[in-house]
């Protein structure tokens, strides 16, 4: 009897190792191949949107394109935001 449960236990720690290696996340070849031609931000001071309120734009370092400003996006200490008044 005592057997027959340790058997069970290994084939259960057995199967669920497989099934957890199996499942491992693998980076996305699109996304690395994307995250290689971005350009290394130096930036010491970076910070993640908790709110926004009104209209706000953003302005990345070295771009002279303005976008909206959205909930949970990083902004780095050389970016410029600005709010419609």
């Amino acid at each position: 009897m005592i057997k027959s449960h340790k058997l069970s236990l290994c084939l259960v720690a057995a199967l669920s190792a497989t099934v957890f290696w199996a499942c491992k996340d693998e980076p996305d070849p699109r996304t690395v191949a994307d995250n290689k031609s971005e350009a290394v931000d130096t930036s010491k001071i970076k910070a993640k949107v908790r709110k926004v309120l009104g209209e706000t734009d953003l302005q990345r370092k070295n771009t002279e394109k303005w976008s909206k400003l959205r909930f949970g996006q990083t902004v780095a200490e050389k970016d410029r935001i600005r709010t419609g008044a």
